[in-house]
């Protein structure tokens, strides 16, 4: 008996396959990543006034507790949940809405190209974004999403959510928020001044 002859699938076929792949592979990375809130920290050498020298400053969520996050932006959320994928922990802070009322993401070895490519990745996606002065070596703001028309909030509904990304020697700050720029604003300089 021959062997099977192997032919080239059809080109809908190859178009889903890389779809298909498209999709689940981001779903699988979040999904493989930790969930733990005890997961482990990164270490960032955080610059020393500009000397060259550095000292070793753990990064986890817990640069950024709930407790801060409820008195800054004045939402009821719960302790995060964290995913690590090094050199990045995104933490996720969640209330009765949502499973991520409040998001922030904590990446270090970031340089300034890096951050400038997040910061046109945004824009790229249709968002206004904005310079943010007087915070890290650099800043941006940008606002996404749409109120309901009711003005309520649901968990299919989150509403308007703000984001700030903050860069302070190799470490990058981002939080978003259904709260005003400048509460996050507020949020951002406590945690970088914690560093």
């Amino acid at each position: 008996m021959a062997p099977p002859v192997r032919t080239a699938a059809p080109a809908g076929c190859r178009a889903l396959a890389i779809t298909l792949a498209a999709v689940t592979w981001p779903v699988l990375l979040v999904a493989c990543g930790s969930s733990n809130p005890a997961a482990p920290a990164l270490t960032h050498g955080a610059s020393a006034s500009g000397a060259g020298t550095t000292s070793a400053t753990t990064v986890s969520c817990a640069l950024v507790p709930a407790s801060a996050v409820q008195a800054i932006l004045g939402l009821s959320v719960n302790d995060p949940t964290s995913r690590v994928h090094q050199p990045v922990i995104d933490c996720d802070y969640p209330d009765a809405l949502s499973p991520a009322r409040v998001m922030v993401r904590l990446e270090t070895g970031v340089d300034a190209a890096a951050f400038a490519s997040h910061k046109a990745q945004y824009a790229s996606q249709g968002n206004t974004v904005t310079d943010v002065s007087g915070i890290g070596d650099a800043a941006f703001s940008l606002s996404h999403g749409q109120l309901h028309p009711s003005g309520s909030l649901s968990p299919t509904n989150p509403g308007v959510y703000a984001t700030v990304s903050v860069l302070k020697g190799g470490f990058e700050l981002t939080i978003t928020s259904p709260s005003p720029i400048d509460r996050l604003e507020a949020l951002a300089s406590q945690v970088l001044g914690s560093l």
